[in-house]
């Protein structure tokens, strides 16, 4: 059954523009604490911070530095599981940005900071419109996704097994050598953003990606997130997350959410 008072794609928008500002300084400042796997202390400790703000319900952790968040709708209903990596590289930064790495020889090279960011942004839109779609939405703060595989343990841990059980599982990735905005979800493309933002060929990768285990389990897509054309390549020293892409990953993780939940079982 169709929920009554369904969020508009201009009411969407609205809400992130409203905290886009807050979001790209909490980018900002998980940039500057570049943790490798399962050592994202003060890295899990700031999402924590940040998050709970909202009313939502924290589960215990898994394999120690992940974060696991449930938000509630207002009836019963299906539930989407949206995941984020939060763990960095062990590579030396020369971006050169006023939120360099503090932490000598570690950095967020390949964007994770951004992911992060993009999630929690995400549930600050969805918590204001909470009372207008049934189910559920499951974040999850993933640590050790470049190396100590943990999708993988999250997975054998039971995650996608515990109530409620997801219908689907979404993750994004930001991405250098594709149009800044550009996504490759074409139905939410058409109905939330731009319809240049849509890219029917993206660049091929041979590179790895944890969320695969995910995917294994239950249905979803695995979607990449265009940083600009030129944007410097990932695990690069130069390279840091394009803030002008926030804007656009945190419509489509919501869009994605909301309209899997209204979708009919």
């Amino acid at each position: 059954m169709a929920n009554s008072g369904m969020v508009t794609p201009a009411e969407l928008k609205e809400q992130v523009k409203k905290i886009l500002q807050q979001i790209i300084r909490f980018r900002h400042e998980l940039h500057q604490i570049p943790e490798i796997q399962y050592q994202e202390y003060k890295t899990t400790a700031k999402i924590r911070e940040r998050i709970t703000r909202q009313e939502i319900e924290i589960e215990p952790p898994l394999i120690k530095t992940d974060t696991v968040a449930i938000l509630k709708g207002k009836d019963q209903g299906k539930n989407v599981t949206l995941r984020a990596d939060i763990d960095a590289l062990p590579v030396e930064e020369s971006s050169g940005v006023p939120w360099l790495s503090r932490h000598p020889g570690f950095s967020h090279a390949c964007g994770h900071d951004g992911h992060t960011a993009i999630l929690a942004g995400t549930i600050e839109v969805l918590s204001t419109f909470r009372e207008r779609f049934n189910g559920s939405v499951r974040f999850v703060f993933q640590p050790a996704e470049e190396q100590g595989g943990g999708g993988k343990r999250m997975v054998e841990k039971g995650l996608l097994a515990r109530e409620p059980l997801p219908s689907a599982v979404f993750a994004l990735h930001g991405w250098p050598e594709t149009p800044l905005g550009s996504v490759g979800a074409r139905s939410v493309v058409e109905t939330y953003l731009d319809p240049e933002a849509w890219i029917d060929n993206p660049p091929r990768t041979m590179a790895a990606e944890d969320f695969s285990f995910y995917l294994h389990k239950v249905p979803g897509a695995f979607l990449r997130l265009g940083l600009g054309k030129e944007h410097t390549p990932l695990h690069n020293p130069a390279f840091d997350f394009n803030d002008k892409a926030l804007e656009t990953g945190i419509t489509l993780l919501t869009a994605l959410a909301l309209e899997t939940l209204k979708a009919p079982s």
